[in-house]
């Protein structure tokens, strides 16, 4: 069982995640492909032909405002698959 605070933590989180989901699968405006909720870290995936810097933003700024820091990444599709990039 999760001690109590971690479960205050979590909650807040888990309800500026949905409030995301939400928001983000809006067709009317922001026009995604897909939003995907992906792993435990939470990590949300928004799929897009376009508005990808203002996907990106909403994104941020919607975990901002809960006070969940987050990073944001535009990343491009590869047809090369998985590769090492550094080996440590």
């Amino acid at each position: 069982m999760l001690p109590s605070n971690v479960i205050y933590f979590l909650k807040p989180v888990w309800q500026v995640v949905f409030q995301l989901l939400d928001l983000l699968s809006n067709p009317h405006w922001l026009e995604p492909v897909g939003v995907a909720l992906s792993g435990a870290g939470p990590a949300i995936i928004a799929f897009a032909d376009n508005n990808f810097k203002l996907i990106a933003r909403v994104m941020k700024e919607t975990f901002r405002e809960s006070g969940v820091r987050v990073r944001v990444m535009i990343l491009n599709p590869t047809s090369v698959g998985v590769r090492v990039l550094e080996q440590k």
